[in-house]
């Protein structure tokens, strides 16, 4: 769960900020979720990857994070924040341009079928739904009215990036 909620939050700073660091980041853990969510396929039943190795998330050595839970695909509070490192844009001359963007349309998809079954996961779904949707910015002048009196909790992302549209 901690690992999930670094790759979200990591990933809006790259969004909002612009920041390099973020951005180098983001786009590694995007390449790997990437790949795999490529790789998910309803005709192969390559759709879990507790039989799809395909599927499957590998971790680095060295890395605090030792395993990935099997079922990462169907738990909001994994697939979410995955969902979100993917909507750093690349170019589109990237030669993983089109993969990241099907990857991208799969994890929404996957997300949006997902139940509310619980807080957590329901949490999760929103939080998902409103990064992947370009819409949890709104929320900032809610956020504002909710801070105590007298402090500032002004907030403008400089460098927006909303969803890229599938290509007709």
């Amino acid at each position: 769960a901690e690992a999930g909620r670094t790759a979200w939050r990591v990933a809006l700073d790259a969004l909002w900020t612009g920041s390099e660091q973020a951005s180098t980041f983001t786009r590694a853990i995007a390449s790997h979720a990437a790949s795999a969510l490529h790789a998910y396929d309803e005709h192969t039943n390559c759709t879990s990857p507790a039989y799809c190795a395909a599927l499957r998330l590998s971790v680095h050595a060295g890395c605090a994070v030792t395993s990935v839970h099997k079922d990462w695909l169907t738990y909001a509070f994994m697939l979410a924040p995955l969902a979100s490192t993917l909507l750093l844009p690349l170019p589109p001359t990237d030669p993983s341009y089109h993969i990241q963007q099907q990857a991208l349309d799969r994890a929404s998809s996957l997300l949006a079928s997902m139940g509310l079954d619980d807080y957590y996961s329901g949490s999760w779904i929103a939080l998902g739904t409103l990064t992947l949707t370009g819409q949890l910015p709104s929320l900032a002048p809610l956020f504002a009215r909710l801070s105590p009196p007298g402090t500032s909790s002004e907030f403008t992302p400089s460098h927006l990036t909303t969803p890229a549209s599938t290509p007709a």
